[in-house]
């Protein structure tokens, strides 16, 4: 049974939307005759949590998964495999996202985080100062965001530098990183 996004099986029910909240990626799929499907289903029974239901005769599958290394990795391996299924839903921080290449790039420089023995050297970007003219450096918050969109704060918009960033990190589709804090900027 299927109700705003609570499937319930004979053991336990899953709120992808909200498992999303409190996991890095909550994911559903149903039953399909691509060839990836079977490395797919093998991953999704390894997740921190899996089930499934049948809803009419369509069989789907859902896996939530941990924001350790081994669960990050697992939800990396299952997108490249199925990420162009149809039927396939993908939850992080609360929200469906849409484009699961980019949920896979963001996965992929989680991880590469993790590889660190410390995750700032990955994450933080030393930037000059985008407010003003001077010889002042920020720490920016996301070197992946900065890397694609260049996307710095504005002095004259009405939004506080930090908003500025979280709103570019949305558009993106990376506020939902484990790593991501807007308010890590801040002058050096």
């Amino acid at each position: 049974m299927q109700k705003n996004n609570l499937i319930t099986t004979a053991t336990h029910a899953i709120d992808l939307h909200q498992e999303s909240k409190q996991h890095l990626l909550a994911i559903s799929f149903p039953r399909s005759r691509a060839a990836s499907y079977d490395a797919a289903l093998t991953i999704a029974h390894q997740a921190a949590k899996y089930g499934e239901v049948t809803i009419g005769k369509q069989l789907l599958h859902f896996a939530v998964f941990g924001r350790d290394k081994t669960d990050a990795t697992r939800a990396c391996a299952i997108l490249k495999y199925i990420g162009s299924i149809a039927g396939l839903q993908v939850y992080a921080g609360g929200k469906m996202l849409q484009q699961t290449y980019w949920v896979t790039e963001v996965l992929t420089c989680y991880l590469n985080s993790l590889a660190c023995d410390d995750w700032k050297a990955h994450c933080l970007v030393v930037i000059d100062d985008p407010l003003h003219d001077s010889q002042a450096q920020y720490i920016y918050p996301c070197a992946l965001l900065y890397e694609r969109y260049r996307s710095k704060p504005v002095i004259d918009h009405p939004s506080a530098p930090a908003q500025q960033i979280q709103a570019s990190a949305v558009k993106l589709g990376c506020d939902w990183c484990p790593r991501f804090n807007e308010n890590n900027f801040k002058k050096i």
